[in-house]
């Protein structure tokens, strides 16, 4: 089964003739991507806000760096420009939908509502960075997952990109899950950054999505002991936009709902392309 992806004018532009093609494997299987994981590791994905015009964008982003480098295996990051020659209007409507950008410097972390905040932040989803460590802590002591994604990537024949994402899962997950697919790029150089510094560039940037703005439908509502997986296919990727040497994809589940503080994600995963992520072990 195959449709277009209708993404407004200005992702369309690149992503015109990405196609999705979605699957029910059945295991076990000689392919690794089709082996059940022991178990379903729960990641954390961060999703912040940046503008050049912004001095403290710079200091977000060593901030970040720091974090990854202390939660290397659980932490995703991706990085949402307004108001400069990065800003995408997905960026603009991820702000709304998580309730809106009161400062340019927020960031949610799995789309949790904020407890136990600095800054009377509690009940909100996009918090300040003075709280973004103790929500990525708090979204650790959970447990495991409720399913894990695992990520191939790379070129077909005619040189096209392609993703596949498979979920694994074994419990009914709710009717309302969206499977969200972003493509990022690292090592990105500021043009106008206000306090730069020397070295400094644009880490995690988000570029585009293969899915819609809200997520692709997916039917995770079956159940078994010894597990399902499904795959969801990405072909026909325009790869000439982008700098592949720093590239990367990031795919997630979550649950959509009417009510901002209610879409928590599920599970995610993160690949450089031309890259795999095979289930998380450790």
């Amino acid at each position: 089964m195959a449709k277009k992806l209708l993404l407004p004018f200005l992702l369309a532009l690149i992503l015109i003739g990405c196609q999705k093609q979605e699957d029910i494997i059945i295991t076990p299987s000689n392919n690794p991507f089709e082996v059940m994981p022991e178990r379903f590791q729960q990641n954390i994905l961060l999703e912040h806000f940046s503008d050049e015009a912004q001095s403290v964008t710079v200091e977000n982003s060593l901030f970040v760096d720091q974090l990854k480098s202390k939660y290397p295996s659980r932490l995703i990051v991706a990085n949402f420009h307004q108001n400069d020659f990065l800003a995408t209007s997905y960026s603009s409507f991820l702000g709304t939908s998580l309730g809106g950008l009161l400062s340019i410097s927020k960031g949610s972390i799995n789309r949790n509502i904020g407890k136990q905040t600095l800054a009377q932040e509690d009940g909100q989803v996009l918090l300040s960075p003075q709280n973004w460590e103790g929500a990525i802590l708090q979204a650790l002591q959970k447990p495991d997952a409720p399913l894990s994604i695992s990520l191939e990537t790379g070129t077909e024949a005619n040189d096209v990109g392609f993703v596949k994402v498979y979920i694994a899962h074994k419990t009914s997950i709710s009717p309302t899950a969206k499977l969200v697919v972003y493509l990022l790029e690292d090592n990105i150089q500021p043009i106008f950054q206000n306090g730069n510094q020397i070295g400094f560039s644009h880490q995690n940037v988000f570029k585009n999505l293969l899915t819609e703005y809200e997520g692709d439908s997916i039917d995770l509502t079956g159940s078994s002991e010894k597990g399902l997986i499904h795959k969801s296919t990405f072909t026909n990727i325009d790869l000439n936009n982008y700098n592949v040497a720093n590239l990367k994809v990031i795919a997630f589940v979550y649950e959509n709902h009417p009510d901002f503080k209610q879409k928590q994600i599920l599970n995610s995963q993160e690949a450089n392309f031309y890259g795999v992520h095979y289930w998380d072990i450790d």
